[in-house]
């Protein structure tokens, strides 16, 4: 069974969703269940070159005159359910807020080599753990060497033009079906699940997606 995650990069709550995503997947009776990663942008109008972090901080607090007492602060509630499964945010050492769509690209390219959740999880480190700058293409060639992708593969998932379905398409996929907020999964027939869930809950929704499919 395939389901696909629609998420951003620079989304803590994505990362939690993963990670709760991961330990069901350890799970023998869900061992058959593929996993297909999908781009979706929070911010897609930061520029190609990002923001300072700091800028975009004041263009979205607009009413707070020390932006440093909110810089490096990571939400109670993000915080709780990071620690629940062993994430530990590092919000003030994220010094650019990117434009996602390189790294997007380079998941994209990631799937016929089936290492989209690997490189998922680096990249979600790079950005919320280490505060790398994952709009910056030397480090998402980093990212893609860490995972087992060649030099050559990723320069031409980052900067080539590949035949088949676009970044931009996938981006409008989204954005069709309804998806307006991450993290979404999507199963058979357009059934969703939006939002970071506990297990019983996602539990229960592949069971039902399971269910949608053999009819």
């Amino acid at each position: 069974m395939k389901i696909e995650i629609y998420f951003d990069l620079i989304c803590p709550w994505c990362y939690v969703g993963k990670r709760r995503l991961d330990q069901l997947l350890l799970l023998p009776l869900y061992e058959e269940v593929m996993v297909i990663w999908r781009p979706y942008q929070l911010y897609p109008e930061i520029p190609s070159g990002g923001w300072l972090r700091e800028d975009f901080l004041r263009r979205k607090n607009p009413g707070v005159a020390n932006i440093e007492k909110i810089r490096g602060r990571v939400p109670d509630q993000v915080k709780s359910q990071a620690d629940a499964v062993d994430l530990v945010f590092d919000f003030s050492s994220i010094v650019y807020m990117p434009n996602t769509k390189l790294a997007h690209r380079l998941v994209m390219g990631a799937e016929a080599s089936q290492l989209q959740a690997q490189l998922v999880e680096v990249l979600f480190r790079y950005y919320l753990v280490e505060g790398c700058d994952i709009g910056n293409s030397d480090v998402l060639l980093r990212a893609g060497l860490e995972v087992g992708m060649s030099p050559r593969d990723c320069e031409y998932f980052l900067f080539g033009e590949r035949p088949g379905i676009s970044l931009e398409e996938r981006l409008r996929d989204g954005v069709n079906i309804g998806i307006s907020g991450v993290p979404c999964i999507v199963a058979t027939n357009n059934f969703m699940l939006p939002g970071v869930q506990t297990l019983d809950v996602l539990k229960n929704f592949i069971s039902r997606s399971v269910e949608l499919s053999e009819k």
